[in-house]
């Protein structure tokens, strides 16, 4: 009887360790990427570019690497908001090799795209883009911005010397919203 209780348990619990895996490894769904969207649009609120004319004239650009939902919201975003009297415009790129040719103010890496985060950084280590990127332990390894799920509720972590590397600086209600690492 004991074991039949213990084989059971351990399939259970196993079965709950698979499904986590594969929920926390899904694409983010329409709602979320509505979410995403808003949060992002906030970080160009809260975030303090260079004051050189290299970031501060022209369109505002938010990139996005490789195909994601969010990216239909960010263009939905950028259609009726600004920043700072800027027009907002959404770069696609399809490979790090695209990116830090032109300016890039915000730079969103989805967790389907997170296996070339050390690339990106390469190609933008002289450049202040705002990484955002979304998967779990990135934070930590560099990115700026990282959304994580605490609680079953979207919140982003912040790398505040991540930031100073890239010459970024932030209002203090940032920090104040954000998980610091």
């Amino acid at each position: 009887m004991k074991k039949t209780v213990y084989l059971l348990l351990a399939i259970f619990l196993a079965q709950g360790i698979l499904t986590s895996k594969a929920y926390a490894e899904k694409p983010i769904s329409s709602d979320e990427s509505v979410i995403y969207s808003v949060f992002i649009y906030h970080f160009t609120k809260y975030v303090k570019w260079p004051e050189s004319s290299r970031y501060q004239s022209g369109d505002f650009v938010i990139g996005v690497l490789g195909n994601t939902p969010l990216m239909a919201e960010l263009e939905k975003m950028a259609a009726t908001k600004k920043v700072d009297d800027r027009s907002i415009k959404i770069v696609k790129y399809s490979t790090p090799d695209e990116i830090g040719k032109d300016v890039c103010h915000i730079l969103y890496l989805p967790e389907g795209k997170s296996d070339l985060f050390d690339d990106v950084q390469k190609k933008t280590r002289y450049n202040s883009t705002l990484i955002v990127t979304h998967k779990e332990d990135l934070g930590k390894a560099g990115s700026q911005i990282n959304f994580v799920v605490r609680e079953g509720k979207p919140r982003f972590e912040m790398n505040e010397n991540a930031l100073f590397e890239r010459n970024l600086k932030y209002v203090s209600t940032l920090r104040s919203l954000a998980i610091m690492i």
